[in-house]
């Protein structure tokens, strides 16, 4: 199953497969909200990658969503092994307080 986005950075990466066209902070909210959908199911790198891209083994894409997770782990918001991907108590808490996806009182 994909991610249900608003489905405008997929249709960029469709005019440009080969390049990673979303900034830094989309790719963050787009990885937190996945992690935070498919919460408590521990997600791995590889996992979160079939979940955002068309092309799962595209190295620019890899290289994005690596960024994107080390951001989040330093900003608090995950925790990461290398291998897999968890929120934090605070990320959940912030969902929880939202009231489902965790970027609901931010938008």
């Amino acid at each position: 199953m994909r991610w249900g986005g608003s489905g405008a950075w997929r249709r960029r990466l469709r005019r440009s497969p080969g390049l990673t066209v979303m900034t830094d902070d989309e790719m963050q909210r787009v990885v937190l909200a996945v992690i935070l959908r498919e919460y408590p199911v521990l997600l791995t790198f590889p996992a979160l990658a079939c979940e955002l891209f068309e092309n799962p083994n595209d190295l620019a894409g890899g290289m994005a969503l690596a960024r994107a997770v080390r951001d989040l782990v330093e900003a608090g918001l995950l925790y990461s092994n290398g291998l897999l991907v968890l929120p934090s108590r605070s990320a959940l808490h912030v969902r929880r307080l939202s009231g489902g996806d965790g970027w609901a009182a931010w938008r």
